[in-house]
């Protein structure tokens, strides 16, 4: 969705900005909602949780794999370091640096493909001494951890790469109009003005979710209790 739209959709839904009952936020300060709406975008329809009681209903998996689908990345990853733990082999593989959640991963191997089976990190070790859940090539079977922008693999043979599919972070959306903190803190590499703006990454079709999000945020910032519940209802009604 274009930053514009994004933009002028959001002041329109939240009326009261730029009014004498609220001061307008600047570029930089609707930006910054917006992209916190996208956070909780992904993380809401990735995990099913209402940790911030936007009460969608999404009982069905597909419906929500679909809304994340723009985020969905392909990988590849080669060239593990290795180790030895729990008697199994621990191949570790760096992560893309906009890795945000897993979707699945496995290992192309002369026996076949192996499923990397990602675990928590309080079940791990319960699991590696599992006879029914450990690494086993006669199961084609793996398991793995996630930790510091790093894939764990183990395993009891050789896996020398991990292909698959996860969630990224999305592209912070940025107005063109403005210096950013970061730049202002001595990031060159951070927006600033004169650098093209950069769109709201979600499409047309499920950006006006999050821009209802962001103005609900913004609704709870403002302590404007009658607004937040009324856009609570509304995402209630319409998804």
């Amino acid at each position: 969705m274009l930053i514009d739209k994004a933009k002028h959709l959001y002041k329109l839904k939240y009326n009261k900005l730029d009014s004498q009952h609220n001061p307008d936020f600047f570029d930089a300060d609707i930006d910054e909602l917006l992209y916190e709406a996208l956070l909780d975008y992904i993380e809401i329809f990735y995990s099913g949780n209402n940790f911030k009681q936007f009460k969608f209903g999404f009982e069905v998996t597909q419906q929500r794999l679909d809304m994340l689908e723009s985020f969905v990345t392909p990988y590849s990853l080669t060239s593990p370091s290795s180790s030895t733990e729990f008697d199994f082999n621990k191949f570790s593989f760096t992560l893309p640096t906009d890795y945000l959640h897993n979707i699945r991963a496995f290992s192309t191997h002369s026996c076949g493909d192996f499923i990397v089976s990602i675990e928590t990190h309080d079940r791990i070790d319960k699991v590696l001494l599992d006879s029914f859940k450990q690494p086993n090539k006669g199961w084609k079977r793996s398991v793995g951890i996630i930790n510091n922008n790093m894939l764990h693999a183990y395993s009891d043979v050789t896996l020398d790469n991990i292909k698959g599919e996860y969630i990224k972070v999305p592209q912070k959306p940025f107005s063109g109009t403005y210096n950013s903190i970061d730049y202002l803190n001595g990031d060159s590499d951070a927006y600033k003005i004169g650098d093209d703006k950069v769109d709201l990454e979600i499409p047309d079709k499920y950006g006006d979710i999050v821009i209802d999000m962001a103005v609900q945020n913004t609704s709870g910032i403002l302590s404007d209790y009658n607004h937040a519940q009324y856009l609570n209802n509304k995402l209630q009604t319409n998804t």
